[in-house]
């Protein structure tokens, strides 16, 4: 058209507004809510640049977007690392109806008796076991697992990872119209 005319427009939302996710409802209050930041903004503009004859048309749209995803893990706690399984002791499972141990507390391999089809084996002292018997190929794969970094004092989820997501779009539209008489060329 002869006139100028244009639109601007922006969206915004952010972690200040959120509420936490569901994940995170049932444990402490201490559980961080992930930072997220998310924008959309931009223009349309259009209008004659020789009246009647020549137009133009102008548009970008930007979009920002920054989330950070917490999931939480179980991983191996400082003293199991060292071969101090203790912290079972509190949380025996149910007796294993074909070894007769309880699920949780560490047996000695080396130390167990077999009386007919049975096999029992004695448990290490305080469900640690000693770092000179501790297996070199496992402590090599502990340096795969992260220490514990969540501070929620248990052995369930007690590592939080955290990963940074960052998206940049940018789009630009540009138009020129020149109207010759009863046709229109573009470009």
């Amino acid at each position: 058209g002869n006139s100028l005319h244009g639109t601007v427009f922006e969206f915004h939302r952010d972690d200040a507004l959120d509420a936490k996710p569901y994940a995170f409802n049932a444990q402490p209050a201490a559980a961080p809510r992930p930072p997220f930041k998310w924008d959309q903004y931009g223009y349309t503009a259009g209008g004659p640049v020789w009246k009647n004859h020549v137009f133009f048309m102008s548009n970008f749209e930007g979009y920002r977007d920054r989330k950070q995803f917490q999931t939480p893990y179980s991983v191996p706690s400082a003293a199991m690392r060292r071969g101090d399984f203790s912290e079972l002791l509190a949380n025996l499972g149910a007796i294993n109806s074909q070894t007769g141990q309880r699920a949780g507390l560490i047996v000695d391999p080396t130390q167990c008796t077999v009386v007919g089809t049975a096999r029992t084996c004695a448990p290490f002292a305080g469900n640690i076991i000693p770092s000179n018997r501790l297996d070199a190929t496992s402590r090599q794969l502990l340096e795969f697992y992260p220490e514990p970094n969540n501070s929620t004092g248990g052995l369930v989820n007690n590592y939080l990872a955290l990963q940074d997501r960052k998206i940049n779009k940018y789009q630009f539209t540009q138009r020129v119209d020149f109207q010759q008489t009863a046709s229109t060329w573009m470009g």
